[in-house]
């Protein structure tokens, strides 16, 4: 794990080591698309979910009705 250590290291220390303005719009164009896809991979995944469970609840409601 000394080799991803490093490699962490190397990717962060130019972020770390940059002015506050760099940092601000680096987090604003990788962070905020970044927290926009998520958002939307979440919400697809609880739209799927509603989806399966309406479908058990409905077979399940024909099958003792």
């Amino acid at each position: 794990m000394e080799w991803f250590r490093n490699f962490s290291d190397a990717l962060t220390q130019p972020f770390v080591a940059a002015a506050v303005w760099q940092q601000m719009g680096t987090i604003i164009l990788v962070g905020i698309p970044a927290l926009v896809v998520l958002a939307w991979v979440l919400m697809l995944v609880i739209d799927l979910l509603g989806k399966v469970i309406r479908r058990v609840v409905s077979s399940d409601s024909t099958v003792t009705g």
